[in-house]
């Protein structure tokens, strides 16, 4: 081997080391047409968790000082059994913003045991399958009464693992909804879903028994028709009995009532091209009772879609107290590097004045999106648009004049999300929470909408 042919490898190094260097000193987000230049560090492996922080996560002195660490409370590990977490987990983040807004809520609340005090949980993909709305509705109605899931819509996506009801239909239903398609142009129910019956068209809902939910007592179905129609039911699978549902172009709601406790409700619906239906309520006597209405892959301003005169026609039926919004995780999640949410923020307080206008005395509490992982070197970082979006969400509640709870500073604030994949809690996307995660921000939500309530 010749002098040349020995040092090949070490000339062949450093000139790999030499053009790395180089390389990442070109400024981030630098575009070449063909190619954008990403944030690089080599170092990130070694350097101190401080120094990591301050390049990741440029906030001012005010936003950072959200960031308080309080006592760690009790958590769920990952097999169920209760035990002490090692997240930062602040046992009690105060609700914000314009709390004052929040008094149709506290008042409904003090008459719970004499009416129904509703309430509209929304959100994206992190509440499908009625994740963390299950766990509310059961910390809820364990202090203020209420038994039964609430409303169901005809069709879903989340059926095959929706924790609280076993949730079935035919096939031959046409549907229309807010995060999928819509080919009949049907207006909307609250819910972001309309259905219209086929041939020999059947839906049915069975109580899982899990989280409080075992039974109910009366269904409440949701409609519009232009004409007269017999719609079959039975509970618990027993004989089947008939109801006619009036017309109405207005939604109209009909109440099917069982003389004990029901566990199941099957409908039995003719093809009618004229009539429409939204979903079906499962409830039973006073108390709260909290409707999940999950819209995946949606951001929330997906939500000005939705029909103004159905709102107001709904509310009058329902009277909802608290409108509870939960979006943002696919804001955070989408491609780019989408430093810039001011027409998020500039869309959603669009979303939120147009529920003010439609709902007058409802409270309306806007929840902060969670932490999110960012892989930095062989680390889990939080994703700087996380503190971004945060800032954008503040900024609707505050424009719009309702309150806000901060999730992400409940959660323990940055990198809080390490340690809840850490400790079973989320997926190691370190984006998505799991079951006793959600029980777990359930219970977070819980304490705030409970401990300001007198």
């Amino acid at each position: 081997m010749n002098i040349q042919e020995r040092y090949k490898p070490f000339l062949l190094i450093l000139f790999a080391v030499v053009f790395t260097f180089i390389f990442s000193s070109i400024p981030v987000d630098f575009d070449l047409g063909f190619y954008k230049v990403k944030e690089m560090d080599l170092l990130i492996d070694v350097k101190p968790d401080s120094l990591i922080s301050a390049k990741t996560h440029p906030v001012s002195p005010v936003f950072a000082s959200l960031f308080t660490v309080g006592r760690p409370v009790n958590n769920y590990n990952n097999n169920g059994s209760f035990s002490q977490p090692s997240v930062p987990v602040q046992s009690k983040v105060p609700i914000t913003g314009n709390t004052e807004q929040m008094k149709y809520f506290y008042e409904a609340l003090k008459s719970s045991k004499s009416r129904k005090v509703r309430i509209a949980h929304f959100g994206d993909s992190v509440i499908e399958g009625d994740l963390i709305s299950a766990d509310l509705r059961k910390n809820i109605q364990s202090k203020y009464g209420g038994n039964g899931v609430g409303m169901l819509a005809i069709n879903a996506q989340d059926i095959a693992f929706r924790v609280t009801t076993e949730h079935s239909f035919s096939p031959k239903w046409t549907f229309g909804s807010l995060f999928g398609t819509n080919p009949d142009k049907l207006k909307l129910g609250i819910n972001g879903t309309a259905a219209k019956a086929g041939e020999a068209s059947w839906v049915k809902y069975v109580a899982t028994g899990r989280y409080g939910v075992k039974n109910f007592s009366s269904a409440r179905i949701f409609y519009t028709s232009d004409k007269s129609v017999n719609v079959n039911y039975s509970f618990n699978d027993e004989g089947a009995k008939s109801v006619s549902l009036k017309p109405a172009s207005e939604v109209q709601e009909n109440v099917l009532t069982y003389p004990n406790r029901a566990k199941s409700l099957k409908l039995d619906i003719p093809a009618s091209a004229g009539t429409v239906y939204f979903g079906v309520s499962l409830e039973d006597g006073n108390g709260v009772y909290i409707d999940n209405f999950p819209l995946r892959g949606n951001s929330g301003t997906g939500m000005r879609d939705m029909d103004e005169a159905l709102l107001k026609q709904f509310n009058k039926i329902l009277d909802y107290k608290l409108i509870v919004l939960q979006f943002g995780l696919n804001m955070v999640s989408a491609g780019g590097e989408a430093r810039d949410f001011s027409w998020y923020e500039t869309a959603m307080v669009k979303v939120v004045n147009t529920l003010k206008a439609n709902f007058p005395n409802t409270s309306i509490l806007l929840i902060g999106v969670q932490d999110k992982g960012l892989k930095k070197g062989s680390k889990f970082v939080t994703d700087p648009k996380v503190l971004k979006l945060i800032e954008a969400q503040k900024g609707i509640a505050e424009q719009t004049g309702i309150a806000f709870w901060n999730l992400f500073e409940a959660m323990g604030g940055q990198e809080s999300m390490s340690q809840w994949v850490a400790d079973g809690l989320a997926a190691k996307d370190y984006t998505h929470l799991n079951t006793e995660g959600a029980r777990k921000v359930a219970e977070l939500i819980s304490d705030a909408l409970l401990s300001s309530a007198k």
